[in-house]
């Protein structure tokens, strides 16, 4: 079980954010926190923030398992010391993300620790549509060579109940000759009842250098909302292997309270 306190400070243009929690980790679970930051916003549109955030790119899903998140390098951990300059208009967000690279490998010194720059634009063409352009850059470090990826992102809301998110993403990886790896993935969210959603999330990545191999998974969930502060939340994972066919099937169900 894990509980989180997290808290905002705004005054004029300024954000304070923070939040700290127990954590399951590989190596025990601890009592820690993984984001922080202060912020800026000023009234033309221009923004700073800087401290520990994951670092704008694509599509923030709830499912940092997702592979256009965990497969990119954007797990519930992967979060950046660092600053991010921003420019806010009325129909277009650019997002511009700078560090020295992962947080905890900056504090433990896993060898993982390298320069990384993403970018992020955002157009809205209305209310019901949006696109999404995001560049990814990292140096190379002790353990990992330089890697760097793209991608496009497209929302769309047909109906006021029916949500669309796709998203493909190609990653290239020095030293690693051929085809890059490539990442898509679509996650289709329907209510059909008040609070009562049903989500459909088709995904598929490849390995370097073979398009053929990689795993292709698919996502069935439903997620409810019962009554305010409450989120009941039941996933349903079928991941198969390309090269061999090993399937893998998961569970998750999970209940998430806000105070």
């Amino acid at each position: 079980m894990n509980a989180d306190l997290l808290a905002t400070w705004r005054q004029g243009g300024w954000t304070v954010y923070g939040e700290i929690g127990r954590q399951p980790r590989p190596e025990g679970t601890k009592i820690d926190s993984y984001e922080y930051w202060v912020g800026y916003q000023a009234s033309n549109g221009l923004g700073l923030r800087a401290g520990r955030f994951l670092p704008a790119y694509g599509i923030r899903l709830a499912d940092h398992t997702a592979f256009t998140r965990i497969g990119l390098g954007f797990d519930v951990f992967d979060q950046i010391y660092g600053v991010e300059l921003s420019r806010t208009s009325e129909r277009h967000l650019l997002q511009i993300a700078l560090g020295p690279g992962r947080a905890d490998s900056i504090l433990n010194d896993d060898g993982r620790q390298a320069f990384t720059a993403t970018g992020r634009f955002q157009t809205d063409f209305g209310p019901k549509t949006a696109l999404v352009v995001s560049g990814l850059y990292r140096a190379d470090s002790t353990v990992e060579p330089e890697s760097g990826g793209g991608g496009l992102a497209f929302g769309f809301s047909p109906l006021r109940r029916l949500n669309l998110w796709t998203e493909v993403d190609a990653q290239f990886q020095k030293g690693q000759p051929g085809a890059p790896a490539y990442t898509a993935m679509n996650e289709t969210a329907v209510e059909v009842a008040r609070g009562v959603w049903l989500k459909l999330s088709p995904q598929i990545r490849t390995d370097y250098g073979k398009t053929s191999g990689g795993t292709v998974r698919m996502v069935y969930e439903l997620e409810l909302f019962p009554r305010t502060h409450w989120n009941v939340d039941v996933s349903y994972y079928h991941d198969r292997a390309r090269v061999n066919d090993l399937v893998t099937k998961t569970v998750l169900a999970q209940l998430h309270l806000y105070l």
